[in-house]
């Protein structure tokens, strides 16, 4: 919608303005922001990986083993006290 002005011209959108002024060849983007210099990335020593990973297999191999035992308890107890037939 075009609103009117007093002389009878009409006013354009911002953003009409916008698309119709050039502007210079370097403030396309708006001004230019300084690059930052990133820290390099801490260096993850072979020792320390190894072992979270090895922390990481024994865990899930206990977690295993330990369920497993108490599945086979579980099903024992179950057999003992509520017969099915």
């Amino acid at each position: 919608m075009q609103n009117p002005m007093p002389n009878g011209q009409h006013m354009q959108p911002p953003v009409q303005q916008a698309l119709q002024c050039p502007q210079p060849a370097g403030q396309l983007h708006g001004p230019e922001v300084p690059q930052h210099h990133h820290k390099p990335k801490p260096k993850r020593r072979f020792f320390r990986r190894f072992m979270t990973g090895y922390l990481m297999i024994t865990g899930a191999l206990v977690n295993i083993y330990v369920l497993s035992q108490l599945l086979i308890l579980l099903l024992e107890w179950l057999n003992d006290h509520i017969s099915l037939v």
